[in-house]
């Protein structure tokens, strides 16, 4: 697995400098409770739209009635809407992040998550 590196001097979740705070290099939040809201919010939104596209995937017979691909992708629309009102447009998500988290292939014993 990758070492996942941050060069942000912001928090996350409030958008403060986290520079003056005197945190160890690396922080990426500027208190524990900001790191839990922006973990939690994160799981809630994956947990919702792992349903929906695992349901799409194998669940044919509810895919055409339910429009469930597009319903995710409303959902997301959804997300990044309320970042943009209510985080004053910072992203909830980080792309590298995730690209270095996820492996490209796993073998027939699944993810072992």
């Amino acid at each position: 697995m990758a070492t996942i590196k941050h060069d942000r001097k912001i928090c996350r979740e409030c958008g403060c400098d986290l520079a003056p705070l005197g945190l160890k290099r690396g922080a990426i939040f500027c208190t524990p409770a900001h790191r839990k809201a922006w973990n939690n919010r994160r799981m809630i939104r994956g947990a919702e739209l792992y349903d929906l596209l695992m349901a799409d995937n194998y669940e044919r017979s509810l895919r055409g009635e339910h429009k469930l691909l597009g319903l995710a992708h409303s959902l997301m629309r959804a997300y990044r809407d309320s970042d943009k009102h209510l985080r004053d447009g910072r992203k909830s998500w980080d792309a590298k992040e995730a690209i270095d988290r996820v492996p490209l292939a796993f073998g027939a014993e699944g993810d072992k998550r």
